[in-house]
């Protein structure tokens, strides 16, 4: 975390230190909400056989991680910035420089959000790959999941989701292009839709696209 927040794109962008320990509570809260869901497939048998189903309800519920890995994502981005506005702005009035800091805050918005959500939506990708080989590989030879996936998803995707967003916000800041992070946060919000859609149309994940953003939204304001 030092490391982290030593990097000139931390120490440019306070927003984004605001962000990290909201952003890992929140994708860890996701990717356990999934780890159960499937281990719970696994025990009752759902899963052990190499067939279309199982083949379905995976692919179901990665779509519905990442639906609800883009849409808290930007809810909570879009929170640290506005929070880093108030900060901002006071120290602008106070300083007489609020023209200067506001034009740097509007900079600093387009590459919280874009780091931000590139980092959910990879970072909840990669764990949620890692958590169905788990549950599947238990299934199979016959370990309980809720034992293994749910603690390895928790340890990794802390480590995981830190280095991804590391990795696209120095890379935002490198670009430095607006046009470009316009472009990444259009086609995340794009990619939302279509998942949205995806899911609507799921019948194994139809009645959970609307199911716990309120505990979400609640573990990340506690954080």
């Amino acid at each position: 975390m030092d490391i982290v927040s030593d990097l000139e794109v931390f120490e440019r962008t306070p927003s984004l230190l605001v962000l990290i320990p909201v952003l890992l509570n929140i994708k860890g809260n996701i990717e356990a909400n999934m780890s159960t869901r499937l281990s719970t497939l696994a025990n009752m048998g759902e899963l052990s056989q190499h067939n279309k189903r199982r083949k379905q309800l995976l692919v179901a519920n990665m779509g519905l991680l990442l639906l609800q890995a883009l849409v808290i994502s930007f809810i909570v981005t879009a929170s640290s910035v506005l929070l880093s506005l108030i900060s901002f702005t006071g120290e602008g009035e106070a300083a007489g420089g609020g023209k200067r800091l506001l034009l740097d805050w509007g900079m600093g918005t387009l590459l919280t959000i874009a780091s931000g959500v590139t980092c959910a939506f990879l970072g909840s990708g990669l764990i949620g790959l890692v958590i169905c080989l788990i549950v599947v590989l238990g299934s199979t030879f016959g370990i309980n999941p809720d034992n293994i996936a749910t603690p390895i998803a928790s340890g990794f995707g802390d480590m995981t989701s830190l280095f991804m967003l590391m990795a696209s916000s120095v890379l935002w800041l490198k670009l430095s292009s607006a046009i470009i992070q316009y472009m990444v946060i259009g086609g995340l919000a794009f990619i939302g839709v279509s998942l949205y859609r995806f899911a609507r149309m799921n019948t194994h994940v139809e009645s959970l696209i609307f199911q716990g953003y309120l505990p979400l939204l609640y573990a990340a304001i506690t954080s």
